[in-house]
């Protein structure tokens, strides 16, 4: 399906409704990361029955448009907030993983009261995923994106070797991968539609939000793998001690030995936690073992 949102964007998407014996379900919008789509969460999504389930390709991912370039990252978070108004969502369970998480932290910024609660999977801390120099954090966007477009020049399927080896391999998925057979194809059909990866990473590159996620009031869940090669588990203990600073409704979850795909690893694990924390806003375990 596809919705027009207010950037002039078309968003590619897809509904899965609840089990029709659930009353009054809620509804979960799942955003994905850098180097994905909407279909990354398949594995995911058979465990969710009781929710209303949304999956969208972000702008430039997937069977979206990118007719408008990144000016910000709160772009992605605008098309979102769009979509759910133009689809008559409200109170929200967002999950956001890796990039993703960042998109979920400028909707509850930008729209605080879209969001019932939130899910950080995997996801970069509150700063962004910064770039370095000697001089320290590089905040010249066009500077960045120098650096990304030799990277980006890789990114093609002549090169899938290059892609398998130094993104796909223990990043988007596991080293110890338990998806089913053929799942592999999907992946990198999801990541070679990807036509933003220098805007998106540039810009999360700059993303920060550290002067204002005081203002994020709703519950949030925190949940990550000790092993993730990419985002580091210090991000997820750097945002839980953050939060909680000042908003006592913000929890640690901590997967011993989980990689940045506990999607892939873990999919029932996951929903038996995302589950009781959207019901009970809050969780009890918070540490469990791969």
């Amino acid at each position: 399906m596809y919705q027009k949102v207010d950037s002039g964007e078309v968003i590619s998407f897809c509904k899965y409704p609840a089990n029709l014996k659930v009353n009054n379900p809620k509804n979960i919008l799942l955003i994905h990361g850098n180097f994905c789509g909407q279909k990354n969460w398949d594995p995911f999504l058979k465990y969710l029955k009781e929710y209303n389930v949304y999956t969208l390709d972000l702008r430039g991912f997937g069977k979206s448009t990118y007719n408008h370039q990144l000016e910000s990252l709160f772009d992605f978070a605008k098309d979102v907030i769009s979509f759910c108004e133009k689809q008559n969502l409200s109170k929200i369970q967002i999950v956001g993983w890796s990039l993703g998480g960042a998109v979920a932290m400028s909707v509850a910024l930008l729209q605080p009261n879209l969001i019932e609660t939130m899910i950080l999977m995997a996801s970069v801390n509150l700063q962004g995923f910064p770039f370095m120099s000697k001089e320290g954090r590089v905040k010249d966007v066009i500077q960045i994106k120098k650096r990304l477009q030799k990277i980006e020049k890789l990114l093609t399927r002549e090169n899938q070797q290059f892609v398998f080896e130094n993104i796909v391999d223990g990043r988007i998925l596991p080293e110890k991968n338990q998806c089913e057979q053929g799942f592999i194809d999907v992946v990198y059909d999801q990541l070679f539609s990807q036509r933003n990866y220098v805007d998106a990473t540039a810009y999360l590159g700059v993303w920060d939000i550290s002067d204002r996620y005081q203002d994020i009031k709703c519950p949030i869940l925190i949940y990550h793998g000790t092993e993730d090669t990419v985002i580091g588990y210090e991000n997820a203990v750097f945002n839980y001690q953050t939060f909680n600073k000042f908003n006592p409704k913000t929890y640690l979850y901590t997967l011993d030995g989980g990689s940045h795909a506990p999607v892939y690893e873990v999919p029932q694990q996951m929903y038996q936690i995302f589950d009781y924390f959207i019901k009970n806003h809050r969780i009890d375990q918070i540490k469990s073992r791969l």
